[in-house]
């Protein structure tokens, strides 16, 4: 019995082989022919840095060469390894033997969050996972919103709003006076405000005048820019 062990053969490939004896008067033998046909393999995907990065959107890029067998292609991406959101690839089908660039488009991000994501590959031959990359979405500008005064008195009021940060620091105060051009600013508390989700701010005036019509408004101000609330 003799054998022989083959590497660097291509996937999904047939091969014809034979076996062949000769003697030492170098007469030749060969013995009959057979084929066999070499299994599909994995894909073979890489992550690749992620682009045109907006405070709520980003592009996701990859590569996949598929390794003779169709690919299905998608990316994992959330706010750890853990990933949580699975979305298709384009194309989502890659096919042949040569590296094709795969990319997925995703909205609805929070401004100034790390994202962590992959790219995968699905074919006959099994699942391949790219290697993890992270990005970082930029902060926006601050939301504000002006809210209903409250606690009115003769000399006395509360001035309310909302106020999201959208992933920077943001510094809050409010605008009062008798005209639209108001005049008067006042820190609001609390301030800073952080994160991405609204947050209730105010501030207790004092000493205004009796029976007089105030106007009023709440501001943000983050690394983003400023926003004056209604």
């Amino acid at each position: 019995a003799i054998s022989l062990t083959l590497s660097g053969l291509l996937p999904l490939t047939t091969y014809h082989f034979r076996a062949r004896g000769v003697t030492t008067t170098s007469v030749t033998a060969y013995a009959q022919d057979f084929t066999f046909t070499t299994l599909a393999a994995p894909p073979t995907v890489v992550t690749t840095p992620a682009s045109l990065v907006l405070p709520t959107t980003a592009t996701l890029n990859g590569t996949v060469n598929a390794n003779g067998s169709a690919t299905t292609t998608s990316f994992d991406y959330g706010l750890t390894i853990a990933y949580g959101i699975n979305v298709p690839g384009v194309p989502l089908t890659v096919n042949g033997s040569s590296v094709t660039g795969v990319l997925a488009n995703i909205t609805a991000l929070l401004p100034g969050t790390t994202y962590h994501f992959r790219i995968n590959g699905v074919n006959a031959g099994g699942t391949t996972n790219g290697n993890d990359m992270t990005f970082t979405t930029p902060a926006a500008l601050p939301t504000a919103v002006t809210n209903i005064a409250s606690g009115i008195g003769a000399s006395t009021a509360t001035l309310n709003g909302t106020i999201t940060a959208n992933g920077a620091s943001t510094a809050v105060s409010f605008d009062y006076g008798l005209t639209t051009a108001y005049g008067t600013n006042v820190a609001g508390t609390p301030t800073p405000v952080l994160g991405n989700t609204p947050t209730a701010v105010s501030v207790a005036l004092t000493g205004l005048g009796l029976s007089t019509t105030y106007h009023y408004r709440v501001n943000g101000v983050n690394s983003a820019g400023t926003t004056n609330g209604n």
